[in-house]
């Protein structure tokens, strides 16, 4: 691993090797005084995780720097995470993780647009503009993508797993909650998903994002749920949807 990533002891990363990683030596941008480096680069189904250093920054818990991430121009739009390491005075580590949103399709291979701001309300401004070609070949080879398509019905309320995918870093699951308008009653499907492993153990969650269609009286939500990567991925899983009102519903499925 890059001795970037490595310096987080992200358990999930512990999974990456050196062939599914995106070295990069010489791309830095220095703008007064602050120089900005992105070292390694990590991309497969599920995530995009990059590490990066800046010095000559001061680095508090309210002032650092984040990760703004487009692909043709347009933004990618999902949920993260962020971890940071002060090395010593105005010098500091990054790790940003981005989770794509369900529905967002990105190909095998495509230049990425990151741009690292400390202030988001002016990111567009910011000098530390990087396009880093970005392949998840490697990490394909060692992924397992499985159609489940298991439908689970509870009263009017139905959920429906459509496929789990197995990477190298994470456990990602698509499925589809369905439930009636009951004015209000439901909070417009405000829910929370659990994954039950084979051995009976709760996986760790991560991000989750859905979008909402509205047919006549009846709601159909979209998600994706993210969960810790797997090393065991055979035998008998469950995945769990937990609405903010009503009964649990619970899909069993094999892989």
């Amino acid at each position: 691993m890059g001795s970037v990533f490595a310096s987080f002891a992200d358990q999930d990363l512990a999974n990456v090797d050196s062939n599914d990683l995106t070295k990069l030596d010489d791309m830095q941008i220095t703008d007064q005084g602050i120089t900005v480096a992105i070292k390694e680069i990590y991309y497969d189904q599920s995530n995009i995780s990059i590490a990066y250093l800046v010095s000559g920054a001061d680095y508090t818990d309210e002032k650092h720097f984040y990760a703004v991430y487009s692909y043709n121009g347009q933004g990618i739009s999902g949920g993260g995470s962020a971890a940071y390491h002060q090395i010593s005075d105005k010098f500091y580590s990054g790790l940003e993780k981005l989770y794509p949103a369900v529905g967002s399709v990105l190909p095998d291979h495509f230049d990425l647009e990151v741009v690292l701001t400390d202030d988001m309300e002016t990111a567009q401004a910011s000098p530390y503009r990087f396009i880093i070609s970005v392949s998840r070949s490697h990490a394909d080879e060692k992924t397992r993508e499985l159609l489940v398509m298991k439908t689970v019905k509870s009263g009017n309320s139905m959920v429906l797993v459509k496929k789990i995918v197995f990477t190298p870093v994470s456990t990602m699951v698509e499925y589809e909650y369905s439930h009636p308008d009951d004015h209000g009653k439901q909070l417009q499907g405000k829910h929370e998903v659990k994954l039950i492993n084979s051995h009976g153990v709760e996986m760790d969650g991560g991000s989750l994002s859905w979008h909402v269609e509205k047919n006549k009286d009846q709601y159909t939500h979209t998600g994706r749920a993210q969960f810790s990567a797997s090393n065991d991925t055979n035998g008998n899983w469950t995945f769990e949807l937990v609405p903010a009102q009503g009964e649990n519903i619970k899909v069993d499925f094999h892989v």
